[in-house]
C-alpha cells in the first residue's frame, strides 16, 4: 500500500495549496521525452503536492484522469507506444508518490519551491520599501539599490542575481559611487549577502552576486 500521509510539516510558510504552473502545464500537456522524463516529471509534480499538504488521493484524483490528464495518459504507455495495464500505471504513479517522499525526508523543499520562496520574499521586500508609513532606516540611494536587488530576483526567479553596478545606475539614476557605498551598507547591515565579488577587467569582467540577507527575510 502508498505511503498517504501528509508529510510534518505539510506547508512551507511561503506556499499556498496551489501548484506552481510548470506542473499544472505537465499535468495537463504531458512533458517531452521518454518514459524518464515522464517519471521525473512525475515525482516533481507529487514533491510539489506534498509540499503544499495535498494527501496521496488528492494528488492521484489529479494526476491519474485520462480525460484531463496528457501525464497520465504518457505513463500508460511504454516507449513504443504499447499500452500498459491499468495497475501497471498505477503502480508507476505510487512509486513517483513514495520517491517525492524519499526526496523530501531528506531535502525538505525542491528547487522549484525554493525560487517561489525567494521571489515572495523579494515581493515583500518591494513592498515594505515601498510603504510611506515604514521607516527602514536606509538612505534614498540603499532603498534604491535594494529595490534593484529584489526587482530582479523576481523577474529572474533566482535565490542569487549578478549586479553590475551600471545597470544599478541606470535603472535607478543614482550615481556609480553612492551605489557602490549603499551595496557596501547593505552587505553590513545584512539586507543583502556578497555571494561572490565577480572580476574586474575589461575582458573578461564578471559582476558580483547578491542575495537577499537576513534582514530582508
Amino acid at each position: 500500500m502508498p505511503d498517504t500521509g501528509v508529510l510534518e510539516p505539510p506547508l512551507t510558510p511561503q506556499l499556498d495549496e496551489a501548484l506552481g504552473a510548470r506542473y499544472v502545464d505537465a499535468v495537463t500537456d504531458g512533458v517531452k521525452g521518454g518514459n524518464r522524463a515522464q517519471f521525473g516529471m512525475l515525482v516533481s509534480i507529487c514533491m510539489a503536492a506534498r509540499n503544499r499538504g495535498w494527501t496521496y488521493a488528492r494528488t492521484a484524483d489529479y494526476v491519474c484522469d485520462p480525460l484531463k490528464s496528457g501525464l497520465w495518459r504518457q505513463l500508460c504507455q511504454d516507449h513504443k507506444g504499447k499500452p500498459h495495464s491499468t495497475a501497471t500505471t498505477l503502480k508507476t504513479f505510487d512509486n513517483g508518490w513514495n520517491a517525492a517522499g524519499d526526496h523530501l525526508n531528506s531535502n525538505p523543499y525542491n528547487s522549484e519551491d525554493m525560487r517561489q520562496k525567494v521571489v515572495e520574499e523579494a515581493f515583500a521586500v518591494v513592498d515594505m520599501l515601498e510603504d510611506p508609513d515604514l521607516d527602514v532606516e536606509l538612505t534614498e540611494p540603499q532603498r534604491a539599490t535594494l529595490c534593484y536587488v529584489a526587482g530582479e530576483i523576481i523577474k529572474r526567479g533566482w535565490a542569487t542575481v549578478t549586479c553590475p553596478t551600471r545597470d544599478i545606475v541606470a535603472a535607478t539614476g543614482v550615481p556609480r559611487q553612492k551605489i557602490r557605498t549603499a551595496l557596501l551598507k547593505l552587505v553590513e547591515l545584512r539586507w543583502l549577502l556578497k555571494i561572490s565579488s565577480g572580476q574586474p577587467g575589461a575582458k573578461h569582467a564578471k559582476a558580483a552576486i547578491y542575495a537577499l540577507g537576513p534582514k530582508a527575510k
